[in-house]
């Protein structure tokens, strides 16, 4: 019970610093990332960070104005669709 409860405040903490990013992000190349585009659409944009953390893959990558944001997908298949957008 207690690690539980120790789960749901790190979660919650951790959702109190990031924030559901606005669609659409405009990248600098012309690239427009909509909450359907795909994992091959946002690698298109100015990279950061990319891996593999707690089950999804992670796209750290910046906008045209320089703003950070992290993409998560189900798999680092070129095909798959956002599962979440945070900045």
């Amino acid at each position: 019970m207690k690690k539980l409860l120790a789960l749901i405040s790190l979660v919650s903490v951790n959702a109190a610093f990031a924030s559901q990013a606005t669609y659409p992000i405009e990248c600098n190349n012309g690239v427009s990332i909509t909450a359907s585009s795909t994992l091959a659409d946002v690698q298109k944009c100015l990279i950061k960070k990319q891996k593999t953390s707690g089950g999804l893959y992670e796209v750290k990558f910046v906008d045209n104005n320089d703003h950070s944001y992290e993409c998560k997908f189900a798999t680092n298949s070129p095909t798959e669709v956002i599962n979440s957008c945070e900045n």
